[in-house]
């Protein structure tokens, strides 16, 4: 890119991964000296909101943003977009209903696919529709930093626990749950994983468990055997990432729980099956994942509690995580 663009606008609707994913091309504007406003789902827009590359962060749910979809795009919503330097827009579809408005603009338009045409990570494919604008695509992880609000409220809840920073008692996140059944480990493995680390590594549980986590959780509490975990209900999200960020390692499925664990630099631990890794792995510097060999061996029924428990030592052996704690 020549001349630094100014204002750039990026649209990325759908779920929690699918935003956090799409930081790394935010992140790279950002860094070719361009304003970014961020447009993605209405839960994501409230977590990365103040805490990633975006200057603005809208939610894609807001009403102004059904101009889009009108037949013809409104004076005052064209007025708008032409302000900004360049748009990227990622589709799903491309006979989206957005391409016809989109390209009438007087402004530079990148209109990419939402999902990679060949294996690669997700994120570096979202980075190639910098390409066009003549931004070159690098690897980097995606980067969400809390704020001192997010951090003063997860040092009073672990004070509460009686987990204070720089406690040695290892503490361990579980997310049973995700978008679909099809991507959860079987909760009776989470249970039997769980009970393990806790009785080998002394570690405190937490179970992540949202409003689309409700069936795998009530599963996995039946299947408790020992001390119940502590359990996080009806939290924002920005909460959950300061709880988590306090963790010394999140085991979950392919979730954006996962996602916001790994951008955090948590250690995490993601089980995979129907998904490809190669697309969809979470991006981390103390990110793993376990998967299948072969998509014959039988998904995620073929991931023991053996092979899942080993991996979460190797990740806790590092020693790195949380900040300020001490060796586990």
């Amino acid at each position: 890119m020549g001349t630094p663009m100014r204002r750039c606008l990026i649209i990325r609707p759908g779920a929690i991964g699918d935003a956090i994913v799409t930081l790394p091309a935010a992140q790279r504007l950002r860094e070719s000296g361009a304003q970014v406003h961020l447009v993605v789902g209405g839960s994501a827009a409230e977590l990365l909101r103040g805490r990633c590359a975006a200057e603005v962060v809208s939610s894609f749910d807001e009403a102004r943003w059904a101009a889009l979809f009108a037949p013809a795009l409104p004076a005052e919503m064209r007025a708008f977009l032409e302000g900004f330097a360049a748009i990227l827009v990622y589709l799903a579809d491309a006979a989206s209903p957005l391409v016809l408005p989109l390209r009438s603009l007087a402004t530079r338009v990148v209109l990419w696919p939402a999902f990679p045409a060949t294996p690669q990570p997700i994120a570096l494919h979202l980075q190639e529709a910098l390409n066009p604008l003549g931004l070159a695509a690098e690897p980097c992880w995606p980067s969400i930093r809390l704020t001192a609000a997010d951090i003063a409220f997860a040092e009073g809840f672990w004070r509460d626990q009686g987990l204070p920073v720089g406690s040695e008692i290892p503490v361990i996140a579980l997310h049973p749950g995700s978008g679909s059944p099809r991507k959860n480990w079987p909760a009776e493995r989470y249970a039997a994983l769980a009970a393990r680390l806790a009785r080998e590594r002394h570690a405190r549980l937490l179970v992540v468990a949202g409003p689309a986590d409700e069936a795998a959780w009530q599963v996995l509490r039946g299947q408790w055997a020992d001390e119940p975990p502590l359990v996080l209900e009806s939290r924002s999200l920005a909460q959950v990432g300061a709880l988590l960020a306090r963790c010394h390692l999140l085991i979950g499925n392919d979730s954006g729980i996962a996602h916001l664990s790994a951008a955090l630099g948590v250690p995490t631990l993601a089980l995979f099956g129907p998904t490809d890794p190669r697309v969809w792995a979470p991006q981390g510097p103390r990110a793993a994942v376990i998967a299948p060999e072969r998509p014959s061996d039988g998904g995620l029924a073929s991931l023991t509690v053996e092979r899942a428990y080993k991996e979460a030592l190797a990740l806790l052996a590092r020693g790195d995580w949380p900040p300020g704690a001490r060796r586990v």
